[in-house]
């Protein structure tokens, strides 16, 4: 037996969570996915040079049905996002299911 809310396990016969009080089940649930550009679920699509081209391909994507994530790469402390050339961009992420789609569809927006 399990407790869905903090995953505690509990002998069979127990019926509550002594911790939360909430209802044991037989099986864990899933684990929650976090929204993160850290999360293995989710894969780095392109890299922008400003913010702007990045929250552009999100709402292509978005508006295709493909949540996106914008997500700026980590900077040296100190060093402010808009200093200088050279430096990584604005990060685009999106769920590595739909990295294929996502890249196709963004294709198609720079030809046009």
């Amino acid at each position: 037996m399990f407790c869905p809310k903090c995953r505690s396990e509990y002998r069979i016969g127990f019926t509550r969570c002594s911790d939360c009080g909430a209802t044991l089940v037989d099986e864990l649930p899933p684990e929650p996915v976090r929204a993160s550009g850290d999360d293995p679920g989710l894969v780095r699509l392109r890299s922008y040079s400003n913010d702007t081209e990045a929250f552009v391909a999100r709402s292509v994507l978005e508006a295709a049905g493909i949540d996106a994530i914008v997500s700026p790469p980590r900077q040296p402390v100190g060093l402010p996002h808009y200093f200088g050339r050279g430096l990584t961009g604005t990060d685009v992420y999106v769920r590595s299911d739909d990295f294929i789609e996502a890249n196709e569809i963004l294709q198609r927006v720079d030809q046009s």
